[in-house]
C-alpha cells in the first residue's frame, strides 16, 4: 500500500522556473553523483 500523499496543486508558472532553476543548480553542483545523465533528460521528465 502507498502511504505518500501527492498535492495536486499546480504551481504558479514564477514558482515552476525558481524551482527548476534550483533543481538544475543542485544537479550541475553533484554532477558525480548523476554520471551519463544530463540535466536536459530530466527536465523534459519533470516538464
Amino acid at each position: 500500500m502507498n502511504n505518500i500523499k501527492t498535492n495536486k496543486t499546480k504551481l504558479s508558472p514564477k514558482q515552476r522556473e525558481e524551482l527548476l532553476r534550483v533543481l538544475k543548480a543542485r544537479f550541475e553542483k553533484n554532477r558525480n553523483r548523476h554520471k551519463g545523465i544530463e540535466w536536459a533528460t530530466i527536465q523534459a521528465k519533470l516538464e
